[in-house]
């Protein structure tokens, strides 16, 4: 089904929900939803199954799929009431996750008082202290807890107004040669209900901008050969001397590989990770003498993990994974190495923290120090990308708290942060 077909669908939705849903029939609105849901459209997904909701309310396998396409769309409250709804309701037997879901959403909401509540049933439920969901729960309980803590912070957050951030979804800041901001971002036009319009533009792809007199200049995408760069691309990031950019490329059939080009050159697909399908997020830095990618797939701790090799090029050999102290049971995305402090950034979606993905970061040299969490930089959504320069104070990070910008939800999309810290001097290698 094309983006045009989906369109109509969601504005026969705004008319019809509520009014004359009764003239679609429950299962033509559940298959409308599933299929939405399977190509990863799930705020989509969640209005058709509005629709079937609206003929059936109390069907509580219907109820279980719109609350994980509320769940999955960042619908925090939506989606915990119907969790609530549906623990009651099955105590467990059918749909086990669900009070666990109920507590994930109480703490992307931050209502902690509730969350912590869920997730002490949660853990008190569970059998295996040693399990993943019960040292998911406590270190969720942890969350909770530091949520509550007084916070004294060195660092200023700043929202990026437009023309960088919109409505849309932007991610993945880093500063570039020169002082360019690079990012990324999944822009289409939209209707006056939100939705995206049918246009062979509307794709994720890399952008550039300056700061202005009053702001910052309209952002520019990267002008590259048609497919120079793959039919999309993300997680751009340059050496600082400016001969090279790393990126993920993504073809038209969705299959995505780390890829490195020049200015001058055509986009080369780096060799050395073919054990790792899935690798994204590239981050490039000098640890120990010698040039290290750094990029997030599976296949090791848990779900997403963070793994390091060397590089040379378009090349990458040795490979390990970061670790029990970084990796986790659940996802950890999105590296970057601090040169001056020699620290790992990262964010992970399970560790203590505050909701959603947190950031945090470790010494790379002498991790049992320990774990931190950035809890000023922090919120109770989705908190990505980490990015920090402590030689300069400066830094960026994602996030889709409330106060980004969204058409659709207040914590539907992803938004660019700027972080201002106190300049250090550095310590360790200088940068490609």
């Amino acid at each position: 089904m094309g983006i045009r077909t989906i369109t109509i669908l969601l504005s026969i939705i705004a008319l019809e929900v509520g009014s004359t849903a009764y003239g679609q029939s429950v299962e033509q609105w559940t298959s409308w939803g599933d299929a939405a849901t399977a190509r990863g459209e799930y705020y989509g997904a969640s209005r058709f199954y509005a629709g079937a909701l609206e003929l059936e309310p109390g069907r509580i396998a219907l109820q279980w799929k719109q609350a994980e396409a509320f769940r999955l769309s960042n619908q925090y409250p939506q989606a915990a009431s119907l969790y609530e709804r549906i623990a009651q309701k099955d105590m467990g037997h059918t749909y086990p996750e669900a009070l666990r879901w109920l507590g994930e959403m109480q703490l992307c909401d931050g209502n902690y008082t509730e969350a912590q509540r869920t997730w002490n049933k949660v853990l008190q439920k569970e059998k295996d202290k040693t399990s993943t969901v019960a040292r998911r729960a406590e270190n969720a309980i942890a969350g909770c807890q530091l949520a509550g803590e007084a916070k004294t912070s060195d660092y200023e957050v700043a929202h990026l107004p437009g023309p960088v951030n919109t409505n849309d979804s932007e991610f993945g800041a880093r500063t570039g040669p020169d002082s360019v901001l690079w990012f990324t971002s999944l822009r289409g036009e939209l209707n006056d209900d939100g939705e995206v319009q049918d246009t062979s533009a509307y794709r994720v792809g890399i952008y550039s901008s300056r700061p202005a007199p009053q702001g910052w200049n309209e952002p520019m995408a990267e002008a590259a050969q048609p497919d120079g760069m793959g039919h999309s691309s993300a997680n751009l990031m340059w050496t600082p001397n400016g001969d090279r950019m790393y990126f993920t490329m993504i073809h038209a059939d969705g299959t995505k590989y780390i890829a490195t080009r020049t200015p001058s050159s055509p986009a080369q697909v780096l060799t050395g990770l073919e054990a790792h399908p899935d690798a994204t997020q590239p981050w490039v830095a000098m640890i120990d003498g010698k040039p290290v990618l750094l990029f997030s797939a599976q296949g090791g701790e848990g779900d997403m993990d963070i793994w390091y090799g060397d590089l040379n090029d378009d090349a990458v050999s040795n490979i390990h994974n970061a670790g029990q102290l970084v990796n986790s049971p659940g996802n950890e995305v999105s590296p970057s190495y601090d040169q001056t402090t020699g620290k790992l950034w990262f964010s992970s979606d399970f560790h203590a923290g505050l909701g959603g993905y947190d950031i945090f970061r470790i010494d790379w040299q002498n991790a049992p120090d320990g774990l931190q969490n950035m809890v000023a930089l922090n919120s109770p959504a989705n908190d990505l990308y980490p990015v920090y320069d402590a030689a300069t104070g400066k830094g960026w990070f994602t996030s889709n708290r409330k106060g980004s910008f969204a058409a659709k939800g207040e914590t539907c999309c992803n938004d660019i942060y700027r972080i201002q810290g106190i300049a250090q001097k550095p310590i360790k290698d200088t940068l490609l």
